[in-house]
């Protein structure tokens, strides 16, 4: 295996690793009361919730993507250290 495969498997993996903690926060946190309207009845307050699989989908990605750029801040400090 190439170093530069090496490199890129590390990455991914740090991504990764960052992406599962902060996808367990975020369907904890936000998804769980992410809803599509909210509307009255002048009696009682309603929320119209989005179905599970659009937040499985949203806490994926966005966690992914997050997880990405945590990997990639902490790809650039080592990078800024290792060259000090």
């Amino acid at each position: 295996m190439s170093n530069r495969t090496r490199a890129f498997l590390s990455f991914l993996l740090t991504a990764l690793g960052c992406s599962a903690p902060i996808g367990i926060v975020l369907w904890i946190w936000w998804t769980h009361d992410l809803h599509l309207n909210v509307y009255s009845d002048d009696t009682f307050w309603y929320r119209e919730y989005f179905p599970t699989y659009f937040n499985v989908i949203v806490t994926v990605v966005l966690s992914f993507v997050l997880g990405l750029i945590a990997a990639g801040f902490i790809w650039i400090m080592r990078y800024v250290r290792s060259h000090d």
